[in-house]
């Protein structure tokens, strides 16, 4: 992967994770039970994302971690 797909696929994965932070702030009637489930589903995602997408490309591109220590 050379550094211009990495910063498209950085971008689109740091996009879908805001999307799906996106879904717990839908305004609706959520019973407690739902809710939860949604957010750990939510949780999972993310995760998966972050460690099976991002971390790859910030090993091999760390300046594109915008929150790693420079």
């Amino acid at each position: 992967m050379n550094k211009k797909l990495a910063r498209q696929a950085r971008s689109r994965a740091l996009a879908a994770v805001r999307l799906l932070h996106s879904i717990v702030k839908l305004e609706g009637d959520w019973n407690e039970k739902d809710l939860k489930a949604l957010q750990r589903g939510i949780g999972i995602s993310i995760g998966t994302i972050e460690v099976d997408l991002l971390r790859i490309i910030y090993r091999k591109y760390p300046d594109l971690d915008s929150l790693a220590k420079k």
